[in-house]
């Protein structure tokens, strides 16, 4: 069998034209090189600074050793290189040998034909024939121009996919729409991403901002007055809102520019509108529920108003019969109730003033009264008070006032009552058999107070939430004891 001639040239490129996938140009190449040799497979290798990539290949796997494939390429004048190295390529099945032809295309820059697998044929000997040469030279090209080719197209494709993607996802979402006026004001284009929802498209076009508004939005004099005179002053507008008379009602906010034309005359106002119902929704929402609760807020505070005359009027007149008990004969023992009688209700009216004094509480703005305080007299009377009231129950109550405590202190007498009253009824509430031991003592700098309790105690847990506003470790205990 005969290779191919210079007559029978331009007839075999013929044959590649318009070929563009690439187990057909195997299939061709096959039939015309079966003279000179046989392959099994095709792939094409690109050469740039020293870098090699497959540009086609016609099995599904292929890869190669880069260094070992430039490093047989080095001889730049050679058209034909045949390999014999095993380990050089590496396929589904062995290739004990390979044809390469070398097209250069620029400087450090070739395509390169690989034939896998061949078998010499009866013109083995005449591969370097110049119309063999011009015929791969040829097929080399198309198959590198079809290659990138691809890449472009699927590029492409995939752009576009994305494209569509995204506009599929603006089309659901986006809520905005376009619109357009005459120097009247007469809306004479809508268009909305959404072309099935010709909401805005029925209830605008041919239309005045009139003519599509709610009664309501027609009652809003100030605000359509100043928009109007925006539009006769031809001035851009932003987000401008209004609810809309349609059904359902919607609120919509307009953007718009004027417009001009070529002579500078105006021609009417062009922009974007937006559905902003949602938004209006939630704002209601927002206002009925702050509505509520200042509503409620107010309630209270009238409630603790009325609660003021109705807890004071009953306190005062405790404190003024103790001061009428104060001024009669008592012996020893009854003028030391009466006085502890005095101080427990001083501080109770100390409480309800500042537990009524909401407006203080709410703003975090309650000020401590700090005074002169006789210490000494202060803790006396609330270590009498215990002392007394203990002995009704089966816990033995001791206290220890060190000498030395200084004859005034400045401090707010009523808050430190109350935080000893309270830390001193808990220690009895919940020792049912034992001891509650209460001990002031003084240094430099500070007073001490220490009180100590034979009670069930608290875990460490429980230890870390004590300071937690209304925390209760134990509700059954806390039910029975009522605290």
């Amino acid at each position: 069998m005969a290779g191919i001639n210079l007559e029978q040239l331009p007839i075999v490129l013929r044959q590649f034209n318009g070929i563009t996938e690439n187990q057909t140009v195997k299939k061709e190449l096959q039939v015309l090189l079966n003279p000179y040799f046989s392959f099994n497979e095709l792939c094409l290798i690109n050469i740039e600074n020293n870098k090699a990539s497959v540009e086609m290949r016609t099995m599904k796997y292929f890869d190669f050793e880069e260094t070992l494939f430039i490093d047989a390429l080095i001889d730049d004048s050679m058209l034909w290189i045949e390999i014999n190295n095993s380990s050089m390529f590496r396929t589904p099945s062995n290739v004990e040998s390979a044809l390469v032809f070398q097209v250069k295309t620029g400087f450090g820059k070739a395509q390169c034909l690989v034939f896998l697998s061949i078998e010499p044929g009866a013109c083995f000997n005449e591969l370097e024939s110049m119309p063999l040469q011009i015929l791969l030279q040829q097929v080399a090209h198309q198959l590198e121009h079809q290659t990138r080719l691809n890449r472009q197209k699927f590029h492409s494709t995939s752009l576009l996919s994305r494209l569509a993607e995204l506009s599929n996802l603006f089309n659901d979402f986006a809520s905005e729409w376009f619109w357009k006026t005459t120097e009247n004001n007469l809306f004479t284009n809508v268009l909305t991403s959404n072309e099935a929802n010709n909401l805005y498209k029925r209830h605008f076009l041919n239309k005045t901002f009139d003519d599509v508004i709610t009664e309501h939005e027609q009652t809003q004099l100030k605000k359509w007055s100043q928009f109007k005179h925006l539009l006769s002053e031809q001035n851009e507008f932003i987000d401008f809102e209004f609810e809309i008379n349609s059904s359902p009602q919607a609120w919509v906010s307009f953007s718009g520019k004027p417009q001009y034309d070529a002579n500078g005359h105006f021609k009417g106002y062009m922009g974007i509108a937006k559905d902003i119902t949602v938004n209006k929704d939630r704002e209601y929402a927002l206002n009925l529920a702050k509505n509520k609760a200042e509503e409620a807020s107010l309630a209270k505070s009238q409630f603790l108003t009325v609660m003021s005359h109705e807890i004071r009027t009953p306190m005062n007149a405790i404190v003024g019969m103790l001061e009428l008990l104060a001024d009669s004969e008592l012996n020893e023992k009854q003028s030391r109730w009466l006085n502890y009688a005095n101080t427990s209700a001083d501080l109770l009216l100390d409480l309800i003033s500042d537990v009524l004094d909401f407006s203080k509480i709410e703003s975090g703005s309650l000020q401590l009264d700090v005074k002169a305080t006789d210490i000494y007299t202060l803790v006396k009377n609330i270590a009498s008070q215990f002392l007394e009231t203990s002995q009704s129950t089966g816990v033995i109550f001791s206290s220890e006032i060190k000498m030395g405590l200084p004859k005034t202190i400045d401090i707010d007498s009523a808050r430190v009552g109350q935080i000893l009253f309270n830390i001193l009824d808990n220690a009895i509430k919940f020792t049912k058999v034992g001891t509650v031991n209460f001990k002031v003592d003084s240094n430099e700098k500070e007073l001490i107070f220490e009180i100590s309790d034979t009670g069930q105690g608290m875990s460490q847990s429980q230890l870390e939430t004590i300071y937690d506003a209304f925390k209760q470790h134990d509700d059954g205990v806390n039910r029975k004891l009522k605290g």
